[in-house]
């Protein structure tokens, strides 16, 4: 006995995946393996810019440490005795109340103090014990002769308050240490020859008895030896500038102006290196490779302290890395090359894959999807894999029985729509007979009945008329949307003919009708809207009290991307709590007073009309003052077939 299992002689949809795949890996691999040598070029490069970047992290540790150096000399120099010392005998008439240490031998205990730095320390220039009176007359000083090496004590003794080292000195913390920026020494007030670049640390004196300021320690360091120092090891490939906090050079090569800035001009890296900018703007480190020069750049800022926040100074090396360069980008065009290749190889295999993977589906969609009528089942016979094969015959048994189901779908639609029909129009003869015949009864002058008959028939009277307007309701209410199109629909102009329609009864009661904002234009089914919104103002009108005068507004707000919200807002009689979900049922009214007249169905048609186009409708809220109904509506991408 044959099994009615369906035979595949396809192959199974992973094995025309893993194949290519597989295939596709295999080159790559092999790729890989082929180019993986010329990654050692590419190593050796880094490997270039990582030495140049140690280059510049030493050369960096090595000026903060000669920075570091020189603020613990100051801050040891604070504490020497003679600081003190010479501090009481100046406010003793010039003996140190003390010891009976004199003016005079305490200054000289203090210059032995700095002769002793200066021998031990080459770097140092010049040593100061700096007073804020005598508009900042030096107390004690000795001086280095760079060119000769000699240590001294010069005759005539200068002021100083107006200098940035000393007023620098007192901002911020008593205990930091005040570190100026680069420039030439200046004596008297001239920039002293031959040019001599020193960088100072200073730091504030204080009388420990009264706490109260009297000098500054000042060390000039000469700046040139430090940077003399740093280029000791260098390679002849290396070159190094040192900049201030504005770029200005500091140290260049030969044929850079220097210290361009005390002369009032401008030599600045800036204008030879624009891409460092960022070196000075957020004080970041730097790290460049310049293809077009090929050079190597790595910079450093170097901060001078909390005293000086906007100051300091820039180390800036580069390395001419062209020839290295050159071949790095030989391989890497290679490696490009490379894979671009595997890159193409890779998109051709996937297309091809793709168009063979989508054949079938596109057979089956042509057949299933695109046929303006379903044909008879027959499904047709998709290739290439079993996977499509079984969706084929899958699909043909949904759209089968699809097909079957909308068929009775349709019958049984056409049958309630008929009964519908037949029983509103049907049930109004009869009715109208009953209505005609009640008013025969009571119309003629031969009959004589009693008062309880009269009632009778007056109640059968209003009892016919109310039950013609429910049957004349369900009719409305199984028509609607029977002949529905959809068309483009500008809402404002919808509601400016409800506006005329309504025009007797808002002058009636002096109602008014506000739209809110712009009322959008969408597709939809025009006579069906028109429709809702009618029934929905002319009942915000009608269930005001009498007492207030009816205000109608209208809210539109995009909720979709063609989906949008509705609200009428009114000022009527509210509607129960436990009404709201059941006024949108046909036939139901929350309220009976029979002040307010209708038949329960006008609510019913908006729902309806809402649900036709794929919204819903429900009470945003409600009281004695005012009710806000609210609805969705989604516009109709076609009419429906």
């Amino acid at each position: 006995m044959q099994s009615d299992k369906p035979q595949y002689k396809q192959p199974p949809l992973w094995a025309l995946i893993t194949i290519p795949v597989a295939l596709l890996l295999a080159i790559s691999v092999a790729a890989t393996v082929h180019f993986l040598s010329q990654t050692v070029n590419a190593e050796y490069s880094r490997a270039l810019q990582d030495s140049l970047a140690q280059r510049a992290s030493r050369d960096e540790n090595q000026l903060r440490a000669v920075l570091r150096e020189i603020q613990r000399d100051v801050e040891f120099l604070r504490n020497t005795p003679p600081i003190q010392g010479l501090i009481r005998a100046r406010k003793n008439a010039g003996i140190d109340p003390l010891d009976g240490s004199s003016y005079a031998l305490w200054a000289d205990r203090l210059s032995v103090i700095f002769r002793a730095i200066l021998i031990a320390k080459p770097e140092y220039l010049q040593m100061r014990f700096i007073g804020l009176s005598n508009n900042g007359l030096e107390l004690v000083r000795v001086d280095r002769d760079l060119s000769t090496g000699l240590i001294s004590t010069p005759g005539v003794l200068q002021e100083k308050l107006s200098r940035p080292y000393v007023t620098g000195a007192f901002r911020g913390h008593p205990d930091e240490v005040y570190l100026s920026p680069v420039d030439l020494n200046r004596e008297f007030g001239e920039i002293q020859v031959p040019y001599t670049p020193v960088i100072r640390a200073s730091l504030p004196v204080f009388d420990t008895v009264t706490q109260e300021p009297f000098g500054v320690i000042v060390i000039n360091l000469a700046a040139s030896l430090l940077f003399d120092a740093l280029v000791g090891t260098d390679s002849a490939d290396i070159t190094r500038y040192v900049t201030n906090h504005t770029g200005e050079y500091l140290v260049a090569p030969a044929g850079i102006d220097t210290f361009a800035f005390e002369f009032d001009r401008r030599s600045n890296i800036l204008d030879d290196h624009p891409h460092l900018a960022p070196l000075f703007e957020a004080q970041q480190e730097f790290h460049q490779f310049d293809e077009h020069e090929g050079l190597s750049v790595e910079a450093i800022p170097i901060s001078l302290g909390a005293k000086q926040p906007d100051a300091g100074l820039a180390l800036v090396l580069t390395r001419d890395d062209s020839q290295a360069r050159k071949l790095v980008a030989a391989i890497r065009q290679k490696t490009r090359a490379a894979i671009y290749l595997v890159l193409l190889t890779s998109v051709i295999c996937g297309y091809l894959l793709a168009v063979a993977l989508a054949m079938p589906l596109r057979k089956l969609a042509a057949y299933y999807v695109k046929q303006p009528a379903m044909p008879a089942y027959l499904p047709p016979q998709a290739t290439l894999y079993r996977e499509a094969a079984a969706l084929s015959t899958t699909l043909g048994d949904a759209f089968a029985n699809l097909t079957t189901a909308n068929s009775q779908l349709q019958a049984s639609n056409r049958e309630l729509d008929q009964f519908a029909y037949i029983a509103s129009h049907d049930l109004q003869e009869p009715v109208r007979s009953i209505k005609t015949m009640a008013g025969m009864i009571s119309q003629d002058p031969e009959n004589v009945l009693s008062k309880q008959s009269q009632r009778a028939v007056e109640y059968l009277d209003k009892s016919t008329t109310r039950m013609a307007e429910l049957i004349r309701g369900l009719l409305d209410y199984s028509r609607l949307g029977a002949q529905r199109v959809a068309d483009t629909v500008d809402l404002n102009k919808t509601l400016t003919a409800i506006r005329e329609d309504l025009r007797a009864r808002l002058e009636e009661t002096q109602g008014e009708i506000v739209i809110a904002n712009s009322l959008p234009t969408l597709k939809l089914y025009a006579l069906e809207v028109r429709l809702l919104f009618q029934n929905l103002v002319s009942n915000s009108i009608k269930f005001c009290p009498p007492e207030r005068t009816p205000r109608v507004e209208i809210r539109a707000q995009k909720t979709g991307t063609h989906e949008w919200q509705f609200c009428v807002i009114d000022n009527g009689i509210g509607i129960p709590k436990g009404q709201q979900e059941k006024i949108f049922l046909i036939f139901q009214r929350a309220n009976q007073n029979p002040q307010y007249e209708g038949t329960g169905i006008g609510l019913a048609h908006c729902r309806k009309i809402a649900e036709m186009h794929h919204g819903r409708i429900w009470v945003e809220s409600s009281n004695a003052n005012g009710t806000s109904i609210c609805l969705t509506l989604r516009e109709i991408p076609h009419d429906p077939i």
